[in-house]
C-alpha cells in the first residue's frame, strides 16, 4: 500500500534543515526513477502479451483451419490444437504479469508522488525559515 505524506504541523516545519530538505528531494527523485522501472517493465509485459496474442489468434486460426478442411482428423491436428492450447495458457500469463506490473507501477507512482509534495512542503517550509532568518 503506498504511504501518503502526512501534514507536518508548522512549529516543526520552522526547524527544517537543508540537509533534511535534500535527503526528502533525494527520496521522491530515487521514487520516481523506481516508478518509471515499474512502469517501463508493466509496458514490456503488455506489449508481450499483445504478440503472443497475436500469434495465439494466428495459431488457432490456422489450426481451426485445418480442421475444417480435412476430411478426417490426424494427429498432427491433434498436435497443433495443444500448441495453440499452449499458447493459450502463456498468453494469460502474461497477461496476468502485466496487470500485476501495472498494479505495481501505479502504486509506485503514487508513492512517489506523495513524496513528491512532501518534498515539496518541505522546501517551502524551510525557503520560508530562511526568509524570517535573514528579516531579523
Amino acid at each position: 500500500m503506498p504511504r501518503v505524506a502526512r501534514a507536518v504541523p508548522l512549529q516543526l516545519l520552522a526547524d527544517i534543515t537543508y540537509d533534511q530538505v535534500e535527503v526528502a528531494v533525494d527520496k521522491a527523485e530515487n521514487l520516481w526513477a523506481a516508478a518509471m522501472d515499474a512502469r517501463q517493465k508493466a509496458d514490456e509485459l503488455s506489449e508481450q502479451a499483445e504478440v503472443a496474442s497475436t500469434d495465439f489468434a494466428d495459431q488457432a486460426g490456422d489450426t481451426a483451419t485445418k480442421m475444417d478442411a480435412s476430411e478426417k482428423f490426424s494427429l498432427s491436428m491433434l498436435g497443433d490444437a495443444r500448441v495453440a492450447m499452449e499458447k493459450s495458457g502463456d498468453v494469460q500469463q502474461l497477461l496476468a504479469d502485466a496487470v500485476e506490473a501495472a498494479e505495481k507501477a501505479e502504486a509506485a507512482e503514487q508513492e512517489a508522488e506523495a513524496a513528491l509534495q512532501a518534498s515539496e512542503k518541505l522546501l517551502e517550509a524551510f525557503e520560508a525559515a530562511e526568509g524570517e532568518d535573514d528579516e531579523e
